[in-house]
């Protein structure tokens, strides 16, 4: 587009110059009288001056705005004081050339062409502009326009004759671009530094979903672009973006307000727009009753009049950027104290100064009414980019006329009043580096201004509405740039900071996924046993950990073991303390009668080893209800598995021989052999290492050791229980080898007379043995829980002993205490079931006698 500006341009002034030539005196066009005044001052150099002075939505033809006149006054004082220095341009004046573009584009372009008229010379009379004050010197640069568009079209003109423009209120990125613009600089902040600022402050408030609605010009569409830009680097979601045109119609509005509400979580509106557009679009909200539900943010060029233009509704709690234009001090005072002459002198002042006057009660001059005290210095204004502006003009034009003559003090007069080279100024303008009235001025290397904004908050105090600073954003702090004061901040309603996010609140444990809806999250729950990694992912933990209560680690489970306070437990550690306490009172009484016939009678040396056997039964169930280690676990498979070869080795032996002795009785009354008790010993101990064979290595090449027992599916808990080893195995099938044989011989003697030589209770013990051990392996192989476990073998091994002890001894040891010797032989003799008196058969007596000498030799 500035191409054809730029094109356009240059055939206009071709046109004006060739008809200039061919017709001397008539006028080719007809120019508003606006254009045809100008406020000058001679100076050896003229710096131009451009601002909307008639700026009141009636084009030239309204009053000139207070606004406006502040800004010329502005330029003027800064000149007037450069003048006044001697450290800054010694011994030369500037003068000033100032025009109004009454905020028109063709106004723009007619100012800026006469202001570099110098190749121009009969353009005012071509025009009809006769009376336009022509400047003395050469205009060496620009002050203005106050706009992007305005000052696109002055850049283009000034560019053909190499004069720099310095704006005071464009802002536009498209004006950042050297090849396109190159004399174009500008004392306020680019867009792009204040979409900056907005993304800043929306990542303060952790704002992460975001509404964009933004004007239909190079000022909106360049602005919301960086916006969307800086938002997606940050991570800030822009839910949906809007373009409306300048002035937007019903329909416009109508489906702006729509697509904010196919949003509702997306309650940040940031409107980058000019006050027009964005005013009729808060107007649009406030109409659906939907303005308070939102958090406005507003660019600069928004935001400042919201008080005043919205009556009751304005939408307060509402963050809006502007320009840091601080107040100066000096300028206020030099203004308020204008003198009437300087009044009328300003054709512009003192024609805003009669309309004043005819509506007031005022009919003096100015000083009269105390009209300048009660003017209101408005921090939106740019006085301050205006001054500095002035003061880069300044410096730049200082350091090109030292580069070339050096010290201006003593320089000779023709070489300071040389003809200044556009180029050459622009180098040195871009170099400036001084301290204006908002801190450090200097240009990059665009000739854009690295500036500082002010965050203001709308807020309503007694009915009054009112703008407060509540923060400040500045591009060159390195250590943080944006500053706010949160307790200074009136938000919507009592909730403080909205949530402007599409997010759910995931709990612990789980993970953030992406909704079918644009940039809105979900959760998902992740496995019991998972962390939650970067808020996005599941990562299990390992088997032996489990996460913490946030699921951010993983910690080492406790494992578990079994608990004196369990009912089971505590019955069996009773059970075998009981178990111990009867094997002991059994070997002190088999002691105690050691010499009695029906202790001898039964293989007294055999029941020893057995009564050892029923000890380390209840030794071996303490060992399992120890914390397992490996020695714990190596001791428990060493006590249990000896205690069962203890305990049926010599039962195996006892019947094999009760069994021997009444099947050789039938055809023999000679003893079999190994029946003595020498004979018994000796392969007692046989059985016995054979058992020692197989658990020795196991205990030193492989040995027992703790393990876990891992719930399917995990719960958070682990359970240890001592994992035997293959030799454990071995030896409990050794075991079960010896329990067989015994209910094989058990089995085969059962036809011997009733109870005889504890025969029938034996087999007893040992049918049973063989069914608990049985059912223990099964639920021992079966079980996921360490109580099962530990209870089936400790209960295996306990009803092991005790059905041994009822079975066989207890009932012997009754007999002998409690009985007397004649009733035990008559019952040992009868072989009965019972000690009470009965007939006796002296000839069965007698043949069991025989018998009975062959079976217990004395």
């Amino acid at each position: 587009m500035h191409y054809l500006i730029k094109l356009n341009f240059i055939i206009y002034i071709v046109t004006i110059l060739t008809t200039s030539y061919l017709v001397k005196s008539e006028p080719i066009a007809n120019i508003h009288p606006a254009g045809c005044v100008s406020l000058t001052k001679a100076g050896d150099f003229t710096l131009g001056g451009i601002f909307p002075v008639h700026f009141s939505g009636r084009g030239c033809d309204g009053t000139p705005s207070m606004w406006s006149i502040q800004l010329i006054e502005a330029m003027k004082f800064a000149i007037e004081d450069i003048n006044s220095r001697d450290d800054i341009l010694p011994n030369i004046t500037l003068g000033w050339d100032i025009r109004d573009d009454c905020f028109l584009n063709e106004m723009s372009l007619w100012a800026a062409m006469t202001l570099v008229n110098d190749g121009i010379k009969n353009v005012s009379q071509l025009i009809q502009c006769p009376a336009l004050q022509t400047h003395n010197g050469n205009v060496f640069g620009i002050i203005g326009p106050l706009t992007s568009p305005f000052s696109i079209l002055v850049e283009t003109t000034s560019s053909i004759f190499h004069v720099p423009i310095i704006s005071y209120g464009a802002t536009s990125d498209e004006l950042s671009d050297e090849t396109q613009f190159p004399y174009f600089l500008r004392s306020v902040p680019p867009d792009r530094l204040q979409a900056e600022a907005i993304v800043d402050l929306i990542a303060h408030f952790n704002w992460e979903y975001v509404a964009v609605i933004y004007e239909a010009n190079s000022y909106g569409i360049r602005g919301a672009h960086a916006l969307q830009t800086y938002a997606e680097n940050r991570g800030i979601c822009i839910a949906v973006s809007k373009a409306i045109q300048p002035i937007p119609s019903e329909q416009d509005l109508f489906e702006t307000v729509e697509m904010l509400r196919t949003v509702p979580k997306a309650t940040t509106i940031v409107v980058f727009a000019t006050g027009l557009a964005a005013d009729r679009i808060v107007m649009a909200f406030k109409e659906g009753g939907d303005i308070h539900k939102y958090t406005w943010v507003g660019s600069e060029a928004w935001g400042h009049d919201l008080a005043r233009d919205y009556g009751e509704t304005p939408p307060v709690g509402g963050l809006f950027v502007k320009f840091f234009n601080p107040q100066v001090p000096d300028f206020i005072s030099h203004f308020q104290n204008l003198s009437d002459e300087s009044i009328t002198e300003n054709r512009w002042f003192s024609e805003h100064w009669e309309s004043f006057a005819e509506n007031t009660a005022c009919s003096g001059k100015p000083s009269d009414c105390e009209y300048l005290n009660s003017i209101d210095f408005t921090q939106t204004g740019p006085i301050s980019p205006v001054i500095d502006a002035v003061y880069a003009h300044a410096y730049g034009l200082h350091s090109l006329l030292v580069s070339s003559c050096g010290d201006l003090h003593s320089a000779q007069r023709e070489c300071i009043m040389q003809e200044i080279d556009g180029k050459t100024l622009l180098k040195h303008l871009k170099q400036v580096s001084f301290e204006g009235t908002r801190g450090l001025f200097q240009f990059n290397d665009v000739g854009d201004l690295e500036g500082k904004y002010v965050w203001t908050n709308l807020q309503t105090e007694k009915g009054e509405y009112k703008l407060i600073n509540v923060g400040v954003w500045d591009a060159l702090d390195t250590s943080s740039r944006l500053t706010v004061f949160e307790h200074k901040i009136q938000w919507i309603g009592a909730g403080g900071v909205g949530q402007s996010i599409c997010r759910e609140d995931c709990r612990p444990g789980q993970v953030v996924i992406p909704l079918q809806q644009k940039c809105c999250w979900g959760c998902r729950q992740c496995p019991a046993n998972a962390i939650v990694v970067n808020g996005t992912g599941c990562f299990e933990c390992y088997k032996t950990e489990w996460p913490d209560i946030t699921h951010s680690v993983c910690k080492t489970i406790k494992p578990d073991f079994v608990s004196l306070t369990d009912t089971i437990i505590l019955l069996i550690t009773i059970l075998a303390a009981v178990e111990v306490i009867l094997s002991l009172c059994v070997t002190t009484g088999v002691v105690y009668y050691f010499e009695h016939p029906a202790v001898k009678a039964t293989s007294r040396e055999l029941s020893g080893v057995n009564i050892i056997g029923l000890f380390f039964a209840g030794l071996a169930v303490f060992s399992l209800l120890i914390t397992p280690n490996v020695l714990t676990c190596c001791l428990s498979e060493i006590l249990v598995s000896f205690c069962f070869t203890l305990t049926y080795a010599p039962t195996l032996l006892k019947v094999n021989r009760i069994h021997r002795i009444f099947q050789s009785s039938r055809s023999s009354t000679q003893r079999p052999k190994y029946t003595s008790p020498k004979e018994q010993m000796i392969l007692v101990c046989f059985f016995i290492c054979i058992q020692v064979i197989m658990m020795v290595p196991s205990v030193f090449v492989s040995p027992s050791k703790p393990a876990f027992i891992y719930p399917s599916p995990p719960d958070g808990h682990l359970e240890l229980f001592c994992q035997f080893s293959y030799g454990f195995l071995a030896s409990c099938s050794y075991n079960l080898m010896l329990i067989l044989a015994c209910c094989y011989y058990a089995f085969r003697a059962r036809k011997v007379p009733d109870n005889f030589n504890e025969s029938k209770f034996i087999a007893v013990s040992v049918y049973s043995t063989l069914i608990l051990c049985l059912a223990a392996v099964s639920l021992y192989s079966t079980s996921n829980n360490v109580v099962q476990k530990v209870v089936a073998i400790a209960m295996a091994v306990l009803l092991n002993a005790f059905l041994t002890m009822v079975c066989v001894y207890l009932p012997k040891l009754y007999a002998i205490h409690f009985l007397g010797n004649d009733e035990v032989e008559q019952h040992r003799s009868l072989g009965g079931t019972s000690f009470s008196n009965r007939p006796v058969n002296h000839s069965a007596s007698r043949n069991n006698q025989a018998l009975d000498h062959r079976v217990h030799p004395q």
